[in-house]
């Protein structure tokens, strides 16, 4: 009488949800649901974490852009007032201009020599640490 209680149970613990019988087809239908949505949650997630880091990304160059523009309109007018301050000290407007042009070339010549020398590498891997850093919660050093 055991013997076929215990095959009643056991037959009952192999039944779907839905009250039928558990066969491979079954079990491989809900299989690949289970990957569908898993793949699909995935695709969401990544979308998410990439639009998040694009709209930071955007965020980031907004700022940048408006505070080069506005330290750039600032300076336009310093170096202007300078030319005049210039040419009043020598009775020459040209010539205040133009030491301002000089020194204009003169940063400029500084600062490629610095760029081509190692500028240009430790600014990169400053950026490329930064990144790094920020992805894993750590602040940078420097």
């Amino acid at each position: 009488m055991s013997a076929t209680n215990n095959t009643a149970t056991a037959s009952t613990d192999h039944l779907t949800a839905e009250g039928g019988p558990l066969d491979f087809s079954t079990f491989m239908d809900g299989f690949a649901a289970d990957v569908k949505g898993y793949v699909q949650a995935e695709k969401r997630y990544v979308m998410m974490k990439a639009t998040g880091k694009a709209s930071e990304v955007m965020g980031k160059t907004f700022h940048v852009s408006m505070v080069v523009l506005i330290m750039a309109t600032a300076a336009l007018f310093l170096c202007i007032g300078l030319g005049f301050y210039l040419g009043e000290l020598l009775h020459s407007n040209a010539l205040g201009f133009v030491i301002v042009g000089g020194i204009y070339l003169l940063a400029l010549g500084i600062f490629q020599l610095w760029w081509t020398s190692s500028g240009n590498d430790n600014f990169i891997l400053n950026r490329i640490n930064e990144l790094d850093n920020n992805d894993h919660g750590t602040q940078n050093p420097q």
